[in-house]
């Protein structure tokens, strides 16, 4: 049976509650990524492999590109996720791949120097851009959502 994601997994800990997540699928990261989804649940020390050309032409789905990926660099991708705790959606995790193998998720504000070093951002991103602007988020998609939101979090 085909799946057509998997579940990036890690134990975060909640900007809300403070408290740390199980790491497991319960916070909800999932990722598109894998040439092969299986529903897998994916932490550090798993294989991820990202293609740096695919990743430059805006060719996985889901994901919108911030910043180049140089290959043999790692690759940062910003991803959303929920607590199980407090049920709050969206949380943001950074998560760095090295050589294809995930390195580390962490739990990361979205800001300015977030932006800065990522390389790939979720399209989840379009709450935060519909937030910060207060447009119907229905109206977002298909606009340069990353220049928005670095416009906008130059401004703040």
């Amino acid at each position: 049976m085909g799946y057509s994601y998997d579940y990036l997994v890690a134990a975060l800990r909640c900007p809300v509650t403070g408290k740390v997540t199980p790491a497991d699928y319960t916070t909800g990261m999932t990722t598109y990524l894998p040439a092969e989804p299986a529903m897998a649940e994916l932490g550090v020390g798993d294989r991820l492999e990202i293609d740096p050309a695919r990743a430059n032409a805006g060719d996985y789905n889901g994901y919108l590109l911030v910043n180049p990926v140089v290959p043999g660099a790692p690759v940062r991708i910003c991803q959303t996720w929920e607590c199980p705790y407090c049920a709050v959606f969206i949380h943001w995790a950074e998560i760095r791949v090295e050589d294809g193998t995930i390195a580390a998720i962490e739990t990361v504000p979205i800001d300015r120097e977030t932006l800065a070093r990522v390389n790939l951002i979720s399209v989840d991103v379009v709450s935060v851009v519909a937030d910060l602007t207060g447009e119907p988020i229905e109206t977002l998609p298909g606009t340069d959502l990353v220049g928005r939101l670095r416009a906008l979090l130059q401004a703040r």
